[in-house]
């Protein structure tokens, strides 16, 4: 394996393991970025497409789906920031499917593994099952607090961390 291919797998390794280790210790802080970060993003983009689309009115080539995506970008934006579960319940489906997808990538990684014989496969399959299973939490129950959702999103990240090193550590020898 190329050094560089290797060196990501290290680089992997430290990212998702000192987010996931931010995450838990500075849970409350990240929400409140996310959350006002999301707000003013979505103000720019629904405000940017509102106005393009009375620029456009002016020539008689304004599309009415211009607005009606400004209009929901800014509802949705003062939505999240005046209700905060509303971002827990969005962004719990979200990561829930998004880490549900990488459960199986890791799950599939197990089994090609057994099947080369290594014999830590079984290290694979455990933490592919272990982010399943918070995956799964997340989705069936969306509402929990945001606090929860975040620290178990840093634990998880903190697994694929350490996912990482060991393919790392594998890889080296």
């Amino acid at each position: 394996m190329k050094n560089t291919s290797k060196m990501s797998l290290l680089g992997y390794g430290l990212l998702f393991s000192i987010l996931g280790i931010l995450l838990i210790a500075f849970s409350e802080t990240f929400i409140q970025i996310i959350e006002i970060t999301l707000f003013v993003a979505l103000l720019i983009v629904g405000l940017s497409a509102i106005w393009t689309y009375i620029k456009e009115q002016k020539t008689n080539t304004g599309k009415w789906y211009i607005l009606a995506a400004g209009i929901f970008a800014v509802v949705l934006g003062t939505c999240i920031l005046i209700f905060p579960n509303l971002l827990a319940i969005l962004l719990g489906i979200a990561i829930g499917l998004w880490m549900l997808i990488r459960s199986i990538q890791l799950l599939s990684l197990a089994i090609t593994a057994k099947k080369f014989g290594y014999p830590e496969w079984l290290w694979f399959l455990l933490v592919a099952l272990l982010v399943a299973i918070f995956a799964v939490i997340i989705v069936r129950y969306p509402e929990i607090t945001m606090n929860v959702m975040v620290i178990i999103i840093g634990v998880v990240s903190v697994l694929i961390g350490a996912y990482y090193f060991l393919l790392f550590s594998k890889v080296r020898k």
